[in-house]
């Protein structure tokens, strides 16, 4: 009891109420490893069962994760997991990837190779 004062006076109680959750807690110790690393490959464009071949699990257990996932970030969609892994800094964010060809183009026509690239993206991100 008074080390639970002691912490409590800390500002950190040792024990929390049942079904009570520290605020302070990062996003990323509210993922398992295992959750963060569906989330990676997930953020990588992967489908629901491209995921579970990299990873050696079933379709079945690869959606468990994602669901879990979802609830922890507050989500609804791989998407919206991946932008929210994205703002918390659990994943990168994706980089584009242009041609060489793209050093030598105008302002313009760079402009358009990137919005073609993030739309091409978007729609890999879409069909998974």
């Amino acid at each position: 009891m008074v080390e639970a004062e002691r912490h409590e006076s800390r500002g950190s109680p040792l024990l929390a109420p049942c079904g009570a959750t520290d605020e302070r807690q990062t996003a990323h110790s509210r993922l398992t490893p295992r959750e963060n690393e569906v989330l990676r490959l997930a953020s990588a464009g992967l489908s629901n069962r491209q995921i579970a071949d990299a990873l050696s699990l079933s379709d079945h257990t690869v959606l468990g994760y994602l669901k879990h996932v979802f609830t922890k970030l507050g989500v609804h969609s791989k998407l919206q997991a991946v932008m929210a892994g994205i703002a918390e800094g659990l994943i990168p964010m994706p980089t584009l990837v242009l041609s060489d060809d793209a050093a030598d183009a105008d302002d313009e026509d760079l402009a358009s190779r990137e919005t073609q690239s993030v739309v091409a993206w978007e729609q890999g991100r879409r069909s998974s």
